[in-house]
């Protein structure tokens, strides 16, 4: 019969070692499953320092969206800027255009009365100079 306790105890032991083993490769596991959870989702046991990849990707997503409200604002401010521009540059452009046609037709007009001037001088000339002749 002392064949049989030492069987046992010999049994009991083999199976507490395996118990400890399959507890530790619990507690790894859960470790394991807790350190994904903090890196997933972030959490107080979080040692390294790292922000949780959730929070990661949701700053990367604020950010894209903050650069797209402001190259939406950018482009809506200097498009209306560019195409004012454009208005305005076409406006002066009409404007010098129907300015020089003006000029130019005043230029004619002035070119006129300067020819009907002299043509009344010549005629005066003509008439002084008949005048002259027949006094003679």
């Amino acid at each position: 019969m002392p064949e049989q306790p030492d069987k046992c105890f010999e049994h009991h032991m083999m199976l507490k070692a395996e118990l400890e083993n399959f507890k530790k490769e619990f507690d790894d596991l859960t470790k394991s499953c807790r350190d994904m959870h903090c890196f997933f989702f972030g959490g107080i046991t979080q040692s390294d320092g790292h922000i949780s990849f959730v929070d990661k990707v949701n700053g990367l997503y604020e950010a894209q969206q903050n650069t797209r409200k402001f190259y939406n604002t950018f482009l809506s401010i200097f498009g209306g800027l560019i195409v004012t521009g454009l208005v305005s540059l076409g406006i002066g452009i009409h404007t010098l255009s129907v300015t020089s046609s003006t000029l130019e037709d005043v230029m004619a007009n002035t070119r006129q009365i300067r020819q009907e001037q002299l043509e009344i001088k010549l005629e005066v000339a003509q008439l002084k100079a008949k005048e002259n002749h027949e006094t003679y």
